[in-house]
């Protein structure tokens, strides 16, 4: 199990970490500047933590999950233009909206993704830098993936081929 003075800072993500260069040495996080909750819209302010601090960065890419290291925000976070955000790739987009109806109906994207052409909401970049890999908690990871339970494998294994009847 992993144990130490204080807990590791964990940043998960999605499509909205977008890296330079295949190296993965550098990154650029967007996340809004407001998030809407129980229908009422509020100031967003973990942007501010992420840009002074250092995480550990899980990162979820069409359906899997990735330890990607350690990386620390490095410059300050820049707000996005409208303009800017319109010309930005749909999977960002997405995951800003995500992001910003905090779980809330897909339905409501597009008329968020509206509110961000016109300026009503505003997103921001946080440049991210790597600084290291904690073998320690990927190890533990690692770990805690490969010990739990499978919830599928009672029905993988009653299936018969051909058949279609799942197991006795």
């Amino acid at each position: 199990m992993l144990r130490s003075h204080s807990a590791p800072r964990v940043l998960i993500t999605s499509s909205n970490l977008v890296f330079s260069s295949a190296s993965l040495t550098s990154a650029e996080l967007f996340l809004p500047t407001q998030r809407q909750r129980r229908g009422r819209w509020h100031q967003s302010t973990g942007w501010a933590k992420v840009a002074d601090g250092r995480y550990e960065v899980i990162t979820e890419r069409e359906g899997r999950w990735y330890y990607l290291g350690t990386y620390a925000g490095v410059g300050e976070p820049r707000m996005i233009d409208p303009r800017a955000f319109i010309s930005m790739g749909d999977k960002v987009k997405n995951a800003i909206y995500r992001e910003t109806l905090n779980g809330a109906d897909d339905r409501l994207s597009k008329s968020v993704g509206g509110m961000y052409g016109r300026g009503m909401l505003r997103a921001l970049k946080i440049g991210l830098e790597y600084i290291g890999y904690n073998e320690k908690l990927a190890d533990e990871l690692a770990r805690s993936v490969r010990d739990r339970p499978d919830r599928h494998a009672k029905r993988r294994a009653g299936r018969r081929s051909g058949t279609g009847v799942e197991g006795r």
